[in-house]
């Protein structure tokens, strides 16, 4: 019962202070593509193949605050049909009913493939 009661203050215990701030700024942009291309170059600077350790598949970094999870996916197979992977698949997920057919191909094609 006290675990429960005590969830809401985990996002207190584990956020810095306000009164502690950040070491450095927060870097601005003038408009989000210019933040996503300078975000992106960051994390595949930080988190590539030569600055992981050989087999990762998860990873906590602490100085950054960060989890990378990742793996490798293979694009080149075919894709289901819709109506097989809806079957198959998508039958389960939760809010099917608000799915757009687009978001219901997307899904089917990443189910679709093999991960490694």
């Amino acid at each position: 019962m006290l675990n429960v009661s005590s969830l809401p203050l985990a996002a207190y215990i584990s956020e810095h202070f306000p009164w502690q701030g950040y070491s450095t700024p927060p870097e601005t942009f003038a408009n989000y593509s210019d933040f996503n291309t300078a975000f992106l170059a960051l994390n595949q600077k930080r988190y590539s193949n030569t600055t992981l350790p050989v087999g990762t598949t998860f990873l906590m970094d602490d100085a950054q605050n960060a989890q990378v999870a990742r793996t490798k996916l293979t694009t080149h197979s075919q894709p289901m049909s819709l109506d097989g992977c809806f079957a198959s698949s998508l039958m389960g997920l939760p809010g099917l009913v608000f799915y757009t057919s687009a978001n219901m191909q997307s899904i089917c094609a990443a189910l679709n493939n093999e991960y490694m």
